[in-house]
C-alpha cells in the first residue's frame, strides 16, 4: 500500500486531490478499495466542475448586466444630444379673406378669383355677402394670389340712385410648416380701406373702368418661405 501511496503523489494534481481525501478518510470503511477511491474521487471532479460553471454563469450574468448598462448609456448619450431643428417650411396654409359694403353687396354681382393649391385659378360668388373666406394648403413653393371683382347685377336700375357706396379690399393670411408640422413662421396682414359714394347717373361707368380686379394681390413663396409680389 505504501508503493500505491507514492505512485499517487508523485502523479499530477488530480491524483494530489484524490491523496489528501483518502488519506483523510477514516473508519470501518477506509480499506483498499479501489472502488471508494474513484467513487471520492468522481465526487471531488464534480464539485470542481460545478464550481468552473457557476463561475462561467456569474461571469456571463456580469457581462449580460454591462452590456445592458453600456447600451442604455449609449442611448442617454443619443438622448441628450440636441437635434438640428428642421427650418425648411414643406407647407403653407393660407387663408383667403375679402370684403365690400353692404350697397355692393346688396346691388351688384361679388366674385373672388384666386388660385387654389393646385395652382388652378378658381371663382366663387359672395351671393349677398359682406365677408369671405377661403382656407388652403398650399406645397411649398407655390403661388398665393386673389382679386376682388363686381359687375352690375340683373334687374338694377342705377339711374335711380342718389348714390353708391363703394369700398372693398381682398388679402390673405399665410402660416408656414415644416414636415413635422412645427410652426416656422407666419403673416399677417394689416388691411385699411376707405369708401366712396359714386353718383347714381355714374354708377354704371364706374362699374365697367373698375369692376374687373377692382382689388388684387399676387404673390410667390419660394423654397424657403420667402415672398416676391407679383402682379395679375
Amino acid at each position: 500500500m505504501g508503493t500505491s501511496w507514492r505512485r499517487l503523489s508523485s502523479s499530477n494534481k488530480k491524483d494530489e486531490n484524490h491523496t489528501r481525501i483518502r488519506s483523510s478518510f477514516s473508519g470501518p470503511h477506509s480499506d483498499n478499495s479501489p472502488c471508494k477511491e474513484v467513487s471520492y474521487y468522481s465526487e471531488f471532479s464534480c464539485m470542481k466542475m460545478k464550481t468552473k460553471i457557476f463561475y462561467l454563469v456569474a461571469l456571463f450574468m456580469c457581462t449580460m448586466v454591462m452590456g445592458v448598462f453600456t447600451s442604455c448609456s449609449k442611448s442617454d448619450d443619443k438622448a441628450d444630444t440636441p437635434s438640428t431643428p428642421d427650418t425648411t417650411p414643406a407647407t403653407a396654409q393660407v387663408t383667403y379673406l375679402a370684403e365690400v359694403t353692404k350697397d355692393m353687396s346688396d346691388n351688384m354681382v361679388i366674385t373672388v378669383d384666386y388660385y387654389d393649391a393646385n395652382g388652378n385659378m378658381q371663382t366663387e360668388t359672395l351671393s349677398g355677402l359682406l365677408t369671405w373666406t377661403k382656407t388652403l394648403t398650399f406645397k411649398i413653393p407655390c403661388k398665393v394670389a386673389a382679386r376682388l371683382n363686381f359687375k352690375a347685377k340683373d334687374g338694377v336700375d342705377y339711374s335711380t340712385f342718389d348714390k353708391l357706396s363703394v369700398g372693398g379690399y381682398v388679402s390673405h393670411i399665410a402660416a408656414m410648416y415644416n414636415k413635422a408640422g412645427v410652426l416656422l413662421k407666419d403673416f399677417n396682414f394689416t388691411v385699411s380701406w376707405n369708401t366712396m359714394d359714386v353718383p347714381g347717373k355714374n354708377i354704371e361707368k364706374y362699374i365697367t373702368e373698375k369692376g374687373t380686379g377692382y382689388k388684387s394681390f399676387l404673390y410667390n413663396y419660394d423654397e424657403k418661405g420667402n415672398k416676391t409680389e407679383g402682379s395679375w
